[in-house]
């Protein structure tokens, strides 16, 4: 569990997988995206392992226990000390998602050492676009036409912050 000024990051438990799922259905996140096709609710349950079954996913709460989002690290690489971050918020909230981000960012370059954070944001997807630029990440380019969505071609966003570039107190 890490925690934040505002929010709290923990795991995700099996009992989180139906409110992550309505969320995941009300802002079209694409949280399951590794899902080819949901065959029954009970397929899903069983599969909670494969797709959330290891410490680097984190459902953000707020101070009350409300669930704000999630965020995540994935595809270390320890030779090259870089990982992906990865978030999606359900509120829209701008405090609460800058200390999601800060709060892992923290963990990311203290506890595992890592050397340079990176993200790729869809460009409808603003609200987490400015999370990213107030945490002090760098767009580095754009992948363009990247994703198809409603009949209608989207870039991506690429962004990095490196160790030496972060300072949470700045925030």
């Amino acid at each position: 569990m890490l925690r934040g000024k505002s929010v709290t990051l923990r795991r995700i438990e099996k009992v989180d997988l139906w409110q992550l799922w309505q969320l995941h259905e009300e802002r079209e996140l694409t949280l399951f995206k590794e899902l080819k096709q949901l065959i029954s609710w009970d397929e899903l349950n069983q599969d909670f392992m494969k797709y959330f079954g290891w410490k680097g996913h984190f459902l953000v709460e707020d101070k009350g226990g409300k669930a704000l989002g999630v965020c995540s690290y994935k595809d270390i690489n320890w030779k090259n000390r870089s990982c992906e971050l990865a978030v999606q918020f359900y509120k829209t909230e701008q405090m609460p998602a800058i200390d999601s981000i800060l709060t892992l960012l923290e963990f990311l370059f203290k506890e595992l050492n890592m050397s340079r954070v990176y993200s790729f944001v869809p460009v409808f997807f603003s609200f987490e676009n400015q999370a990213f630029k107030k945490t002090g990440f760098i767009k580095e380019g754009n992948l363009r036409e990247a994703v198809f969505l409603e009949g209608k071609y989207h870039d991506i966003l690429a962004y990095a912050l490196l160790r030496e570039d972060f300072s949470p107190e700045e925030q």
